[in-house]
């Protein structure tokens, strides 16, 4: 429960923090860098508490597939078969190592929902300190998240070098957590860049529903989106929300 009640507090408190009631808030794009950084840290303890309470993280991840393998083989026995140089403890196992980065791109979105709903529900209430920001025009990471980017990557590749399941891993999940990061981003730009298309409603609804229920495809589009929006503002040169007649 400290794992989600105190990191929440910290980006709430954040979200509303300013030097001095003259000053400015503390900047949306700082916020968002904040919950990925919270995001990140909270799912490698949680990686760390499960694997220290499996014998390690190996024996952690070996005991997940083995309780995934039956589910597995229920689903492929009446469904298509595998390709024979293909076995269910395969499959298993790449679901069961992909479980610490899942997690972490899962909290990047749970944190940043939660603070949008706690804002939302401050504002209904008349407590919330702060205008709330206009998230389409506003989500934007700020650049030195791609050095910290840049050297993750490397980090991953040099913990894969030395054969170090530690070091790959926590680059990786850092890796993730940012990409999470960029989708939002990216469907930020999507909002924003839309708000003139026909059946734009239509639109948002298909890509989320393909989110949620159909594959991650949507996600890893939207994460393409803002690295590239990182490079080149895509929202450069479309009217702002109270330059449009909605």
């Amino acid at each position: 429960a400290a794992l989600v009640a105190v990191p929440a507090l910290i980006l709430s408190v954040l979200a509303q923090w300013r030097r001095t009631p003259s000053s400015s808030f503390y900047p949306f794009s700082r916020l968002l860098a904040w919950i990925t950084w919270v995001s990140i840290f909270v799912s490698m303890v949680d990686i760390a508490i499960w694997s220290s309470q499996n014998g390690g993280y190996e024996a952690a991840s070996a005991e997940i597939a083995k309780r995934f393998q039956p589910l597995l083989q229920e689903m492929f026995a009446d469904g298509p078969q595998l390709p024979p140089s293909v076995g269910f403890d395969d499959i298993a196992s790449v679901f069961a190592h992909a479980i610490p980065f899942v997690s972490t791109a899962l909290q990047v979105m749970f944190f940043s929902g939660c603070l949008w709903i706690a804002a939302r529900v401050a504002q209904a209430s008349g407590q919330l300190a702060r205008p709330f920001p206009e998230i389409s025009a506003e989500t934007a990471l700020p650049r030195d998240v791609l050095v910290i980017l840049a050297l993750a990557v490397g980090l991953l590749g040099g913990g894969m070098l030395v054969d170090s399941t530690s070091l790959a891993l926590a680059s990786g999940m850092i890796i993730i957590g940012i990409v999470a990061a960029y989708a939002l981003q990216g469907l930020a730009v999507i909002h924003f860049t839309s708000r003139k298309v026909p059946l734009r409603g239509v639109l948002l609804t298909l890509i989320y529903f393909g989110i949620l229920f159909l594959s991650l495809w949507p996600l890893a589009i939207a994460a393409g989106i803002g690295f590239v929006d990182a490079f080149h503002p895509l929202r450069r040169g479309f009217p702002a929300a109270e330059d449009l007649k909605l």
